[in-house]
């Protein structure tokens, strides 16, 4: 099976568009494809990304006159190998470069980056205050839903309380945290 992909990668590479196209849709994409669909999937990525990625890596095989698809030696391994191999690299250079930023229409929108630490310790400081404030129940609630991220029925097993009371006293809880938030200055209820 080696000597016919190794016939169709020669007559490819001299010119002949019937082999190319053959050895791309029946050898390279579909191997190219299998190997970066899971590697994407894990990252999250949907049925266009890995086109794409394929696309990408189908283009990088064949620019600068096929020059990395001529790389390809049969002694030292199947085409498909190669090629996987070749695609995975190549994905791997392309996801670690950063996206360009994107251009922001309305500059009033962005955040002042000297103001973001300020905020962030005021804020800090009105939540340590609420949980001064609560009793214990209450405060281990708040940590569970707020700090743990754990959805309401998950905090309320936790605490050994009905999922109606854990959603009633979530709502005090906000409704608390948003009174700090409005009036920072304000005295405990």
């Amino acid at each position: 099976m080696e000597e016919p992909v190794q016939d169709l990668v020669q007559r490819a590479l001299a010119g002949d568009r019937a082999a190319l196209r053959q050895l791309f849709a029946n050898v390279i994409s579909p191997a190219v494809e299998r190997r970066l669909s899971w590697r994407l999937a894990v990252a999250g990525a949907d049925r266009s990304e890995l086109l794409d990625h394929v696309q990408e890596v189908l283009v990088h095989l064949l620019s600068r006159d096929a020059e990395v698809l001529r790389r390809w030696d049969p002694q030292r391994g199947a085409l498909e190998s190669y090629v996987v191999k070749v695609a995975e690299n190549h994905m791997i250079s392309r996801l670690r470069k950063k996206p360009p930023p994107r251009p922001t229409e309305d500059l009033e929108d962005q955040v002042d980056d000297r103001e973001q630490p300020v905020e962030t310790a005021a804020f800090s400081h009105l939540v340590r205050r609420l949980v001064r404030e609560l009793n214990e129940s209450d405060a281990a609630l708040f940590r569970a839903v707020f700090l743990e991220e754990l959805s309401p029925e998950e905090a309320a097993a936790q605490l050994g309380i009905s999922r109606e009371a854990a959603y009633k006293r979530i709502q005090r809880l906000r409704d608390r945290l948003g009174e700090m938030l409005s009036n920072p200055k304000a005295q405990p209820t």
